[in-house]
């Protein structure tokens, strides 16, 4: 691993790494993906050590890592603040037509659980597969009374895209194969307070 990278013997260098067993397998995968990826975007490794090179993709992986761990953290905190005020819920998904194009229906449950009329509601709910991938985000936008201690429910229709792998596993799952999420940004309430 201490060989610098060198284009003409590449696949030689692979090939004695693997057979050192010194280098875990994985190890080995990210460093040929990375070196693959590298070559494809023309970016230039010669000089670098085989050591080098893994270290540098293990630290933009913590990176994204510790980036991606920190924003699921502060969704996290966000909706436990916010769920003592409001509680959202996909009731149900419908696939149709709506004015000759195939859409998605969703039925969301909006319930005020505060003592406060609720004057508009920002955020998203997040459609994950079982586990935990997203699938889909779907933005919402109530700029709707909700009063204090009840529920409204509401009809949101997004144009189905034929060619999205991702609206196509929508289309094709039940909505009990799915993890639903509420992602609340922000909570205006008709006395002029606002929770984010």
């Amino acid at each position: 691993m201490d060989k610098t990278y060198n284009a003409a013997s590449y696949l030689d260098d692979i090939a004695a790494i693997r057979e050192s067993n010194k280098t875990s397998y994985e190890d080995i995968e990210l460093l040929t993906r990375y070196i693959a990826l590298s070559k494809i975007a023309g970016n230039d490794l010669q000089g670098k050590t085989y050591d080098e090179i893994l270290e540098k993709i293990k630290n933009i992986r913590k990176a994204n890592t510790d980036e991606g761990d920190q924003i699921k953290m502060e969704r996290e905190a966000l909706r436990e603040r916010m769920s003592s005020y409001l509680r959202v819920n996909l009731s149900e998904k419908i696939f149709s037509k709506v004015n000759n194009k195939d859409c998605f229906i969703y039925t969301v449950l909006f319930q005020n659980i505060s003592s406060k009329n609720i004057k508009m509601i920002v955020g998203s709910i997040s459609l994950n597969d079982l586990l935990d991938r997203e699938i889909k985000s779907i933005q919402i936008v109530l700029d709707e009374q909700l009063r204090a201690n009840s529920i409204l429910k509401k009809t949101f229709t997004v144009e189905y895209d034929h060619s999205n792998e991702n609206d196509k596993r929508i289309r094709s799952k039940d909505l009990v194969d799915l993890r639903v999420l509420w992602n609340p940004v922000k909570i205006i309430f008709e006395d002029g307070t606002v929770a984010e």
